[in-house]
C-alpha cells in the first residue's frame, strides 16, 4: 500500500508499518509544543480524561509559546484589539 510522506513520518513515529487517514495513533514525538489559546483548555481536558495525578511523559518535551496574548502595558495591544 503506497503512503503520503506524512503518513510515513507518522507510521514511524507511532512504531508501525503503516497509518490510515483519519486514524488515531500514539506518536513518539521530539517536541510538544502549544500557544496561549489551545494549551490551557487542553490540560483541563487532559486531566479530565486521565486523572488529577495523570503526569506529562515528559515536561522537557512540552514547551507552550505566548502567541496570541501578548503582554504590554498598552491595554488595547494587551487585548490584541
Amino acid at each position: 500500500m503506497e503512503q503520503t510522506i506524512t503518513q510515513k513520518i507518522l507510521a514511524r513515529a507511532a512504531n508501525r508499518k503503516f497509518v490510515e487517514a483519519g486514524e488515531n495513533v500514539w506518536l513518539n514525538v521530539d517536541i510538544l509544543l502549544t500557544h496561549d489559546v489551545c494549551g490551557p483548555p487542553t490540560f483541563d481536558i487532559f486531566k479530565e480524561e486521565f486523572g488529577p495525578d495523570a503526569k506529562v511523559w515528559d515536561p522537557e518535551k512540552v514547551v507552550v509559546l505566548p502567541d496570541h496574548y501578548i503582554f504590554t502595558a498598552n491595554e488595547h495591544a494587551h487585548r490584541n484589539i
